[in-house]
Order: structure tokens, then C-alpha cells, then sequence
């Protein structure tokens, strides 16, 4: 219940105008805190493979809070509609001045035609059951990624799966 009001407050910052607040500071140790929040995850999901590929050895000007937000709602999304005979794999790189941060999932692809909604407010795919989530989660991800002044992507095919990116500046 905390949660979905937390979702709640997070969206209504984000439609007032005034945006997530986020605390930027350099973190050094944003692997080992990410990992974290695999780890809860796996513990609750204790039947799903997930593969975590770490290399995020810079530091990272970031609010690690919302990072680890950020992943724990990519990562309960990929356990949730992703195949369950299927590893899900969070994978973290420097690339240049970016930081990325992916989650992919096998399974049915998100249509190329919901793509472009999947970051909206309320937005659910079809497939959601009742009494699901409210649909705020990737929306926050989004309001969380432009925070940081990085982007987020998906993409989604039935030969590669689906997969978000986030690419956050390094230095802030």
C-alpha cells in the first residue's frame, strides 16, 4: 500500500509541473546498490532466473534512491510479463559519458503499435490482470530517467524479446 501511494505522489509531482525531485550526488558503489534491489527481487520470485551482468565501475552522479527505484520497477515489470521459462537479464555498462542500465525479458513482444504508450500514465497492456498495478510504474521510470537528464527506450521484438534501456549522464 505504501508503494502504490508513493506511485501515486511521484505522478502527481510529475503532472504539476515540478517534476520527481531527485538528490544528485557522485556514487561510487551504484553496482553493489543495484544489486540490492536484484536480489529482493530474486527472493521474492525465487522460481525465475535472473542474470545480472554488472560492469558500472564508474561513479555515477546520480540519486541512488530513485536508481534503485528505477530498476526495481523495470525488473518487477520484465518478472511479471516476461516468460517464466525465461531468464531475465540486467545488465549495467559504461558507455562514453553514459551510464546504462537495461532489463530484458523473453516472451510475447510488447505490439509496435503500445510501444509508444508504454511510458504514459494509467497505461496497462491488455494482457494485465485485474488487480494489477496502476499502471504509473514505466511513467515513473521516465520521470525518473529525465530527472537525471537521460533517456529511456524500449524495444520489443518475438525473435529478441524486450528490453529497456536507461542511459543517464555520468557527470551531472
Amino acid at each position: 500500500m505504501s508503494q502504490l501511494i508513493d506511485d501515486v505522489m511521484d505522478f502527481a509531482r510529475g503532472r504539476l509541473g515540478s517534476g520527481i525531485a531527485v538528490s544528485i550526488e557522485p556514487i561510487d558503489d551504484i553496482d553493489e546498490r543495484l544489486r540490492a534491489v536484484v536480489d529482493e527481487l530474486k527472493t521474492a520470485n525465487a522460481s525465475r532466473e535472473v542474470v545480472t551482468e554488472f560492469s558500472l565501475s564508474a561513479r555515477v552522479h546520480c540519486d541512488a534512491a530513485r536508481i534503485q527505484q528505477l530498476l526495481a520497477n523495470l525488473l518487477g515489470n520484465a518478472l511479471t510479463h516476461g516468460a517464466d521459462n525465461q531468464a531475465v537479464v540486467v545488465r549495467t555498462v559504461a558507455e562514453g559519458t553514459e551510464a546504462v542500465i537495461s532489463v530484458s525479458n523473453g516472451g510475447e513482444p510488447i505490439p509496435s503499435h503500445m510501444l509508444l504508450k508504454v511510458f504514459e500514465p494509467y497505461w496497462r497492456p491488455p494482457s494485465s490482470s485485474p488487480g494489477g498495478g496502476l499502471g504509473l510504474g514505466l511513467y515513473i521510470c521516465k520521470q525518473i530517467v529525465e530527472a537525471h537528464g537521460g533517456t529511456v527506450e524500449v524495444c520489443s521484438s518475438a525473435s529478441e524479446g524486450t528490453c529497456f534501456t536507461a542511459r543517464l549522464p555520468l557527470l551531472r
